[in-house]
């Protein structure tokens, strides 16, 4: 079992829960005729014992967390309530983990993590890996579609390409909203907020996506070996609209 809840996550929950209201007013903004959201998936970390992540014991409460690549589930462990991302003892290439839903998101999906890094570099990217029917006339062809790539490059967090005017810091939590929606077009649309859980400094802006909306199922951290430091994870969850 974890140790006790450290002053700082409490201070975190705290200044989480406050912006909470700011998150659900922009994020149930652009889905307002969507009353009705359930988790498809969850991962707090904070009743898991420590040790590796496999791809083979649970330690998210819905859904799925696996190693990537998975023949290296050394990257990747639960330490003291929090999913860590470390070098392998033997780096071949970019590692970390893929959390799947128990179920994909269609027709748009709230997907919410918390960071801290005291690396470099860390990419995320939200994507439909099945191309699931979403709409009437949708073809499965096994593709994988990445809507929202999330990477934090030294200090500066970039989404889709586009910078963030919020600093990242290396050993500051921030915490990550983003909303994903049909749009009437061609194009998806998104609703994008960032929150420094320290200061309280938040940013958030509404964008389209540059491919249609596909039903999310993938969520993925990874971290280049050449870039020295942990990163830390925790409150993974996606939301999906009913039906």
């Amino acid at each position: 079992m974890p140790s006790a809840t450290p002053p700082v996550r409490l201070l975190n929950a705290a200044i989480r829960g406050l912006l909470g209201l700011v998150a659900a007013g922009v994020l149930y903004f652009s889905a307002a005729a969507t009353t009705v959201w359930f988790e498809v998936a969850r991962a707090t970390f904070d009743s898991v014992k420590d040790g590796p992540v496999d791809g083979k014991n649970t330690v998210s409460e819905l859904g799925r967390i696996a190693p990537v690549p998975s023949e290296d589930p050394s990257a990747a462990a639960v330490s003291g309530g929090r999913l860590v991302l470390t070098t392998p003892a033997s780096p071949s290439g970019s590692y970390g983990v893929e959390f799947a839903p128990s179920a994909a998101a269609q027709c748009g999906a709230i997907v919410s993590f918390t960071f801290e890094t005291k690396s470099d570099l860390l990419d995320v990217s939200i994507s439909s890996t099945d191309s699931a029917d979403c709409c009437p006339g949708g073809v499965d062809d096994g593709t994988t579609t990445e809507l929202i790539s999330v990477e934090v490059d030294g200090d500066q967090l970039l989404v889709n390409g586009r910078p963030s005017k919020v600093r990242i810091d290396k050993g500051v939590a921030y915490r990550v909203d983003v909303g994903l929606y049909e749009g009437d077009g061609n194009a998806g649309l998104y609703d994008f907020l960032v929150t420094n859980l320290v200061t309280g400094e938040f940013e958030v802006w509404s964008d389209v996506l540059a491919v249609p909306y596909a039903p999310v199922d993938s969520l993925r951290f990874t971290k280049d070996p050449g870039h020295a430091g942990d990163v830390f994870l925790d409150n993974l969850s996606i939301l999906a609209p009913s039906k």
